[in-house]
């Protein structure tokens, strides 16, 4: 017996040894799709935030002037959570940047040395980690956004309450925070494909584009309405005229990237939508255009434009050698086998439960670093993040979802299969509870594999906080 766990412990260490710095090292793609992620959650959410402030101002329900103290707390708020979402994905094991062990900035396309900036503004920091990234996107997407809404409300005239003016300048503001939105969430979701491996790109490419243009359509429905006059369509001769609420006369001299300047007079309703469609599909491109490698883009674009060749990115690695790919699996399988074994070892013996504990959350904290799992904001989000620290989300399927539960099944057999042992299987989901704390949710077993006669686990998840109450652990319904 000694001799046996002796053996399926140096397996397991051998094999942590080889694969550990295997998993450690291949986030740069992770990385890569968290900045654009992020990046483009943050861009739209902090438009939204300040374009709500300014519309409370103009129904004279907020005295102003914007950012209030709410909405800059919201703002904040956002900011943190962006650069949180940056180092969790590249900020190396603990998850922090700028300490020697981030994600080299050339896999991912960030050795530019300094942020691009936007529109000769400020944004014009060093990048020497992953929180010099974060501040770069924050800054970009922040000016984008500002600059956005100050089109959008900066120069409105106060109108009347529930007048055919007022109502204008809401749709304006409202349906362009909405396009650009549209815009960036569109352009990242691409930007996610072509990082993937499903679209060879550029940006935007077919879905994109589809997607784009429709929201094209719902913002010019949604201004001409509001705005176009009797006939609610724009260019008709009776629409508001644009001087009536504050609209710019002439349109910013901006140019889209790889398009034309916006630079225009805006004289009826038409010129109004134009502009801001122009403008807001420049800051929506400049938004992702930050987010995504530089000089990958670059050069993908650079090649395009010739014509003549089409660029592929280089993505060969030891996966695609041979069959090493396979290998990796194998060892991945054995590993996960010779763990579970000594896990179960461990569980089984109430003496040594202080050890059980210690691995079970040493393995799930090192999951946690190597695959950058996150945190949850709402109770959906808890079973894929939880599925991420299994090789085979297949074998972790998830079965249901309601107003405030996951429920779940573990398909990967258990040592402790029909042993009867359910507070063994207690102790050994510790590592589940520890990714559930980690994602800021708790872990309920509701049927054991250790339960005779019974061949899958289930779970169930809730967010922390959440009361437990109906939800029966299996290794108490058998007290």
């Amino acid at each position: 017996m000694c001799r046996s766990s002796f053996v399926v412990i140096r397996t397991a260490v051998i094999v942590a040894i080889v694969l550990v710095p295997r998993l450690s090292h291949a986030d740069a793609r992770q990385c890569e799709g968290a900045i654009s992620a992020a990046s483009a959650k943050f861009g739209r959410f902090y438009y939204q935030a300040l374009r709500k402030c300014n519309d409370a101002v103009l129904k004279g329900s907020n005295p102003g002037p914007c950012p209030d103290a709410r909405t800059s707390a919201r703002l904040a708020k956002l900011n943190t959570k962006l650069h949180v979402r940056i180092a969790t994905n590249c900020g190396g094991h603990n998850a922090q940047c700028g300490d020697g062990d981030d994600q080299p900035l050339s896999t991912i396309g960030w050795d530019i040395g300094m942020c691009p900036n936007f529109e000769n503004g400020s944004c014009t920091n060093a990048i020497a980690n992953c929180g010099d990234i974060a501040d770069c996107v924050s800054c970009i997407d922040t000016a984008a956004a500002e600059q956005a809404v100050a089109l959008t409300y900066g120069n409105f005239t106060p109108a009347p309450a529930g007048s055919a003016a007022l109502v204008c300048q809401r749709a304006i503001g409202k349906y362009t925070e909405k396009y650009f939105s549209a815009e960036v969430r569109s352009l990242q979701k691409c930007e996610t494909r072509v990082l993937s491996g499903s679209s060879s790109g550029p940006c935007p490419d077919a879905v994109a584009s589809g997607s784009i243009a429709k929201a094209e359509v719902r913002k010019v429905r949604g201004i001409c309405k509001a705005c176009g006059g009797p006939d609610r369509t724009c260019g008709g001769g009776d629409d508001i005229d644009p001087a009536t609420i504050g609209f710019p006369s002439s349109c910013p001299d901006v140019t889209v990237p790889h398009g034309s300047s916006c630079a225009a007079s805006v004289t009826d309703m038409s010129g109004v939508v134009a502009c801001v469609d122009c403008v807001a599909t420049f800051k929506g491109d400049c938004v992702d255009a930050a987010s995504v490698p530089a000089l990958l883009e670059e050069k993908r674009l650079l090649v395009k434009r010739t014509g003549i060749v089409e660029y592929v990115p280089m993505e060969t690695n030891l996966d695609s050698i041979g069959g090493l790919g396979l290998m990796k699996k194998w060892l991945v399988k054995l590993f996960m086998q010779a763990m579970l074994r000594l896990l179960a070892f461990f569980a089984r013996r109430p003496r040594l439960a202080r050890v059980s504990s210690f691995l079970t959350r040493s393995l799930a904290r090192t999951t946690i670093r190597a695959k950058a799992i996150g945190h949850a904001n709402e109770v959906a989000e808890l079973g894929p993040l939880w599925q991420r620290s299994f090789p085979s989300k297949k074998q972790v399927p998830i079965v249901s979802i309601s107003a405030d539960t996951v429920v779940a099944e573990i398909h990967t057999p258990c040592p402790l299969r029909g042993s009867g042992d359910v507070h063994a299987c207690y102790r050994m989901m510790e590592f589940d509870r520890e990714i559930l704390r980690h994602t800021g949710g708790q872990f309920v077993v509701l049927e054991s594999q250790a339960t005779p006669g019974v061949t899958v686990c289930r779970v169930a998840m809730r967010l922390e906080g959440e009361s437990l109450v109906g939800l029966v652990a299996a290794h108490e319904a058998t007290i």
